[in-house]
């Protein structure tokens, strides 16, 4: 059996980091482009709100109970919505949000319970059933193609290093000479 060096090990190591990184990145990804069963859900009473500061910017966590069990929305991005929400809740008093919630997943796992805030991305029936609207799907697909397409570029710049001549080398057939 063939030795593999040190930088050959290392190689490999990054790049399981790099595949569990685009892997997440990608499953993340088709939560929206998949079929999912989201149910809206009206009016939820805010319990309490808290900010997180960051370098980036302030995100804010809205806590809510569903049921018996506490939980949360995180308004992180300065999305409109998210800016319109936050704008109606400590401007205007409005102590109810309504938000979307994952019941079923169709991919592979554990599926997250999560909560989503209601907005334009979604598309409702009459029976509360929501799911994302096909522009937005589009977007994801969009996206995670690209994606795809860094990770094989990436993945071909790892093979291409790992049998480069460079990592190849055995010095001590140099010393030896």
């Amino acid at each position: 059996m063939k030795n593999i060096s040190t930088l050959k090990k290392a190689i490999i190591i990054i790049y399981v980091f790099v595949f569990i990184f685009f892997s997440l990145v990608a499953r993340s990804m088709l939560y929206v482009c998949l079929p999912n069963e989201y149910t809206l859900i009206k009016n939820i009473k805010i319990d309490s709100i808290s900010t997180n500061m960051k370098k980036h910017g302030t995100s804010f966590i809205l806590t809510f109970k569903d049921g018996n069990k506490t939980d949360y929305v995180t308004l992180a991005d300065d999305t409109e919505m998210n800016i319109r929400t936050f704008r109606a809740i400590m401007t205007y008093g409005r102590g109810t949000i309504d938000l979307v919630r994952m019941e079923n997943c169709k991919i592979l796992g554990k599926c997250p319970e999560e909560y989503l805030l209601y907005d334009e991305r979604f598309l409702c029936d009459s029976n509360n059933q929501c799911n994302y609207k096909d522009e937005h799907v589009k977007k994801y697909i969009f996206l995670l193609l690209i994606t795809l397409f860094i990770f094989f570029m990436i993945s071909y710049g790892f093979y291409k290093l790992f049998n480069s001549r460079f990592v190849n080398e055995n010095p001590k057939s140099d010393i030896q000479k």
